[in-house]
């Protein structure tokens, strides 16, 4: 019988304290742990689209763990000081937490900059067994940010203060690379209208992969997968995902 409850805790990542919550299923279920984009949060968009996944995920028999990056959402730090290298460190923070919670195959779903965060560390940490990634960023992601930033060292966007110091971290990061790496599962998704992130990245990512693999591209989707109609299409492909390579 399934549970479904949400467990908010607290783990620290490079002594700051990082705010997540659990969506409790079974107790040996499968566990699936979500990385929010560049901006984004636990929530996953003003959609919600994080909290609607892994409420599907836990009614399909899965628990997840989803959580804020230092700097993000009700998470400790200022995003200013939020690059890649730090959402990397908070990753595997998350995954040392989880570990201690549950001794269950642990698989990993990431969003646009936290697609690549999934895929870095998925290169180099067995504990990790499935990932899927959506909307996956690219260097050339960040190219437009520092093209963005011309001569400055920083612009704000919608409150937040983009630096040039962390959009060259986040380049120093070719996705691409390191998903030769990866030996397990990898499920990449992206909308055909994202105007985000061009699909041409996670195309690229799934071609240089050398694990399974798969690619699927949703119709009209935006970067956020704001359409309920896009958001069951992304949701029923993840659970088959996962029922077939982390169950």
């Amino acid at each position: 019988m399934t549970i479904m409850k949400e467990e908010p805790v607290v783990f620290e990542s490079k002594g700051k304290n990082c705010f997540g919550v659990f969506h409790w299923s079974k107790p040996k279920a499968p566990m699936i742990i979500m990385v929010h984009g560049f901006t984004g949060t636990k929530l996953g968009s003003s959609a919600g689209l994080f909290v609607n996944v892994a409420n599907e995920l836990t009614k399909k028999g899965f628990n997840v763990f989803r959580y804020d990056s230092r700097g993000s959402g009700d998470s400790k730090g200022i995003f200013e000081d939020q690059n890649l290298t730090t959402c990397i460190e908070d990753f595997k923070a998350a995954i040392d937490f989880v570990s201690k919670k549950t001794k269950s195959p642990i698989g990993a779903i990431g969003h646009s900059r936290g697609g690549e965060v999934v895929i870095i560390q998925a290169s180099k940490d067995k504990r990790i067994k499935c990932i899927s990634c959506w909307s996956t960023a690219g260097v050339g992601t960040w190219k437009l940010e520092l093209d963005e930033l011309g001569q400055e060292d920083f612009y704000y966007w919608k409150g937040f203060k983009i630096t040039k110091k962390n959009v060259m971290d986040m380049m120093s990061y070719d996705p691409v690379e390191y998903v030769r790496k990866v030996k397990v599962p990898i499920l990449f998704i992206h909308g055909t209208k994202d105007d985000a992130v061009d699909p041409i990245y996670s195309k690229d990512l799934y071609e240089a992969a050398i694990s399974i693999k798969e690619f699927s591209l949703i119709e009209g989707a935006d970067h956020i997968f704001f359409r309920a109609e896009d958001q069951k299409i992304l949701t029923d492909l993840n659970v088959r995902w996962f029922k077939k390579h982390l169950s």
